[in-house]
């Protein structure tokens, strides 16, 4: 791809927004060190540990460990896929959209990504502040207006850009590892070298179908819009290597600490099970700075999909980014207020189902149809091959048929290369 000249001022615009609406320029590149440590940030959540800790307490050690496997060499797969289309492209998650579902069809799909954000952002703050509650007996401050504080100061870094994920990435990203080792050390002492979690038996039929669609939920969001990051890189090598790292160590270290923290102590809660282990203080310590480096990711790509949705009005360019962060953060906030975190496993399971089959629509596209459909209104064969795979992910998870998110990643691809022969056969002008 060939350097893209712009003048100064031009240069100033598109930085403000992050290279929202354009392809990022050579000069704007990233080395490898960074895009690493970016995309290894991009997992540090609470909300990964939560849902370890949701899917352990609810099935055997091996079955967990089998069921979250599974779940995150599909997203190391996802993410290098998308990685692929964005290092040729050099456009963000939702501009790509354009491509598949139209123009106007785009915004759908940016305003799920923004909910989804918003949601996250909610969770994570209402996880943290339990934490703190739970550490601070004499916390004067209710939950939900914790939750709120820390999501502003949490956003100081995030609406400065690549920069503010970069610096905080590096802060997070060794606090989560240090949180893993210091969770799984007191579950060491505390169960007779982990006989109790080897030989855990939980109450209830959790199935592998239910285990791997959690898992896959659990940050699903994130394999897709790492994207808007990889467009960043400089070579192919980086991303691939940042990708492995990431979605595949790092997220799997972060589940399974989850998971060794409920069986230990007989807690579903992370926070909870984390107390029990008589290691509250650290575990507040550390998760800031993991939880910081997420808000950091959530919120830029956020603020990515809701440029995309206002490229297409007149206020194109006219919003920072800066501005729709702390717009994201209000929005946030005010979900953490309503106890997020209650419906942790049903809120990732359906975001799964919504958001699984979007790879595969981008796949055909890029290496198939060869169709775009970015100055179409709206993509009769986009629309609906993403509802149609949808609702086979939706009946596999009530069903418990194999492994939803990839059943729905399957029928994507195969639907709209088929739909898209056959209705899109007029040449893309």
């Amino acid at each position: 791809m060939e350097e893209k000249k712009i003048t100064a001022q031009e240069e100033n615009v598109l930085a403000a927004s992050e290279y929202a609406y354009e392809a990022i320029p050579d000069g704007a590149k990233k080395s490898a060190w960074s895009m690493i440590i970016v995309l290894a940030g991009y997992l540090i959540a609470m909300s990964n540990f939560v849902t370890g800790a949701a899917v352990g307490y609810k099935m055997t050690f091996s079955n967990a460990v089998k069921a979250l496997c599974i779940s995150d060499i599909y997203l190391v797969f996802i993410c290098i896929a998308m990685g692929l289309i964005a290092f040729k492209f050099g456009i963000t998650t939702t501009v790509m959209s354009r491509k598949v579902l139209g123009k106007k069809g785009s915004l759908v799909l940016s305003a799920i990504l923004s909910l989804s954000v918003v949601c996250w952002l909610g969770t994570n703050g209402d996880t943290f502040a339990k934490m703190i509650v739970a550490a601070f007996p004499m916390w004067p401050l209710p939950i939900g207006i914790t939750a709120v504080i820390l999501m502003f100061v949490w956003l100081q870094s995030a609406s400065r850009g690549y920069k503010g994920l970069e610096v905080v990435s590096m802060l997070g990203v060794p606090a989560a590892i240090l949180l893993c080792v210091w969770v799984v050390m007191a579950a060491y002492k505390a169960t007779n070298n982990f006989d109790i979690v080897l030989a855990y038996m939980p109450e209830g039929n959790y199935s592998f179908t239910q285990a791997t669609t959690a898992g896959v939920g659990s940050w699903i969001f994130g394999a897709i819009s790492s994207m808007d990051v990889i467009r960043f890189a400089k070579k192919k090598s980086h991303f691939v290597v940042g990708g492995i790292v990431s979605f595949f160590v790092c997220l799997l270290a972060l589940q399974l600490t989850g998971v060794i923290c409920a069986q230990a102590t007989g807690k579903s809660d992370f926070v909870s099970s984390a107390a029990g282990l008589g290691i509250a203080l650290p575990t507040l310590i550390c998760s800031f700075f993991a939880l910081w480096t997420t808000q950091d990711n959530n919120i830029y790509s956020a603020t990515l999909s809701i440029q995309n949705i206002l490229g297409q009005t007149s206020l194109k360019g006219r919003f920072k980014h800066k501005n729709i962060a702390y717009a994201l953060a209000i929005l946030a906030a005010a979900f953490s207020l309503t106890g997020a975190l209650n419906h942790v496993l049903t809120f990732v399971s359906t975001l799964s189902v919504l958001l699984a089959p979007i790879p595969g629509l981008y796949l055909s596209e890029v290496y198939i149809v060869k169709n775009s459909s970015e100055t179409r209104a709206f993509s009769s064969w986009g629309f609906i091959s993403w509802i149609a795979a949808g609702a086979a992910g939706y009946y596999c998870n009530a069903n418990n048929v194999l492994v939803p998110p990839v059943i729905s990643f399957m029928v994507a691809f195969v639907l709209y290369t088929v739909l898209g022969k056959l209705l899109g056969r007029e040449s893309f002008k």
